[in-house]
């Protein structure tokens, strides 16, 4: 039986849709880490938890913040361990994580908070919480106590994908590289 040229590229479109729905029917858990060193960061005056209080003895924290944005909505978990970390015994200091949505702002922590937690001095600090697509989120990583610094390793597992969004600084910097060597190539296929 010969197929008409339309009746093939029908054929065609439903094996491609079909392809298309087993593939995106099951998600993919997505898992980011990343890294720091939070010693000689910046100091802000923390939360105790997800506020509003600010915390007294913890008024020149040293923190990191991880700008980023998810490809799907979904709930998302965070973990954020130091070194000597083994969930029972702690690491050699003792850190809190901090979400914030659209920004984070150093001079008043209370500001866009979405959650807290600490790693309570005995193991990760870890915390669960629902994005939305496209969202701005900023995952801050700091000390329990002003004398809390050090390395630390982050981890965010959810159903999208974790994209870091640049500061605009960096983006800037990053056009200025682009057009420096778009003129370099010009300029030698020009003089060629």
């Amino acid at each position: 039986m010969k197929l008409k040229t339309h009746s093939r590229f029908r054929l065609a479109a439903l094996a491609c849709a079909a392809g298309a729905l087993s593939a995106g029917g099951a998600a993919q858990a997505a898992s980011y880490q990343f890294s720091g060193d939070i010693s000689a960061s910046p100091t802000f005056q923390r939360l105790i938890g997800s506020g509003p209080n600010l915390s007294t003895v913890a008024n020149a924290v040293h923190f990191n913040a991880f700008e980023f944005s998810v490809s799907q909505a979904g709930n998302y978990s965070f973990e954020s361990l130091v070194p000597g970390d083994t969930g029972t015994t702690g690491g050699v200091w003792d850190n809190y994580l901090f979400l914030y949505q659209t920004a984070f702002n150093p001079a008043d922590a209370r500001v866009n908070i979405l959650k807290g937690v600490s790693g309570l001095g005995f193991g990760p600090a870890t915390m669960n919480f629902d994005l939305n697509t496209g969202g701005r989120y900023v995952l801050v990583t700091s000390g329990y106590l002003n004398k809390d610094m050090g390395s630390f390793v982050n981890t965010i597992n959810g159903a999208g994908q974790v994209s870091p969004v640049p500061e605009p600084g960096a983006a800037a910097l990053l056009l200025a590289g682009l057009l420096a060597l778009a003129a370099v190539v010009a300029t030698r296929r020009r003089d060629a």
